[in-house]
């Protein structure tokens, strides 16, 4: 969660990076402060983001409160950045062999010793008088010689091989019958990029990585997510929410939400079939999700029109002085729905 702590605007071009708005530029150049644990520290906007992120090793301790939310969106950024530090160098790569294509870009001399190499084959009296720099003669690299120009693949525009990666994406598509929407997802996106940086080697997940211990992380993260939401809970209260529906063996089963600064978290499932008309029960089920959640937190609780619920909150109020009962509106506009429908 971002600080309340004013911002100052960074200097130059900088104040477009996104990370900007979590740090206080200093009155010095590469001084910045962090807004959610006041740090400060040099080195620029970059080494906020580790700091952000909560990665180690980068001269910059971790953000001690920095949230799960802020931390996958510094990730992100620094991969998208190494991303395009890798595409600016196939760039240059591509346009200094169109340049001098008798440059190796990507053979045993390559760009560095290139360079180097323009004075370091003269001698140093030849240098100093203005005489021609004298050149190894196996300095150029033949065009004949493997790796002497730079492949369409080094380049980073074969599009062949791009255009069969689409192909390859599409088949898994169209045989799991998966929905044309499910690529606009921001987890798709994510993916494919990962895979990017990855690069060559990059092995895909088995189905035991999937149900074993990518899913004990997908859980931890999940739960680091509840975490944070649990935060807002105790800052700004909460709702407590009951759905009712009936699955396929014709069983009630009861659903119990909390929802809280426009999120909404699932906390359990009960199957209510032969209490959902006991209204003593019902109230016992809200008051144990309400002890969980901290009754000192709970605002109020939303369920549907019937009987029993009615009840059930009301008697829930006695015991809670604290907390209010809300008929759910979606309820109220089916019920008026359904006697339009009769008349």
């Amino acid at each position: 969660m971002a600080s309340s702590t004013p911002r100052a605007t960074p200097r130059s071009g900088r104040q477009r990076d996104k990370a900007w708005k979590y740090g206080i530029a200093g009155s010095k150049k590469g001084e910045v402060t962090c807004t959610e644990c006041t740090k400060w520290m040099t080195g620029g906007i970059n080494r906020l983001k580790y700091h952000l992120a909560q990665i180690p090793g980068y001269g910059v301790e971790a953000c001690p409160k920095s949230t799960l939310e802020i931390i996958r969106e510094m990730k992100a950024i620094l991969v998208e950045n190494d991303m395009h530090k890798e595409e600016r160098q196939k760039t240059r790569e591509a346009m200094a062999a169109a340049m001098n294509p008798t440059l190796s870009t990507s053979g045993p001399i390559g760009h560095t010793r290139g360079r180097q190499s323009l004075s370091s084959f003269g001698d140093n009296e030849g240098e100093a008088s203005g005489t021609p720099v004298r050149l190894d003669p196996n300095f150029f690299v033949p065009r004949n010689v493997p790796g002497a120009q730079p492949s369409l693949e080094g380049t980073g525009w074969n599009k062949e091989k791009h255009e069969q990666a689409r192909i390859a994406a599409s088949n898994f598509w169209f045989y799991n019958n998966l929905s044309f929407n499910a690529a606009n997802n921001v987890y798709w996106e994510g993916f494919v990029n990962a895979v990017t940086v990855a690069g060559k080697g990059f092995k895909a997940p088995t189905g035991h990585d999937f149900s074993g211990p990518l899913l004990g992380k997908a859980v931890k993260n999940t739960q680091g997510v509840v975490d944070d939401q649990k935060r807002y809970w105790k800052r700004k209260g909460c709702s407590i929410s009951s759905d009712g529906w009936t699955n396929g063996r014709n069983r009630t089963l009861l659903n119990f939400l909390v929802a809280s600064n426009g999120a909404m978290v699932f906390i359990k499932s009960v199957d209510a079939s032969n209490e959902i008309k006991n209204a003593e029960t019902l109230c016992n089920m809200l008051d144990g999700v309400v002890q969980e959640v901290g009754v000192e937190n709970v605002v109020q609780i939303i369920a549907d029109n019937a009987a029993a619920y009615v009840s059930a909150s009301r008697m829930l109020m006695e015991r809670h002085p604290s907390i209010t009962w809300s008929p759910c509106a979606a309820h109220c506009l089916d019920l008026v729905l359904e006697d339009i429908g009769k008349i």
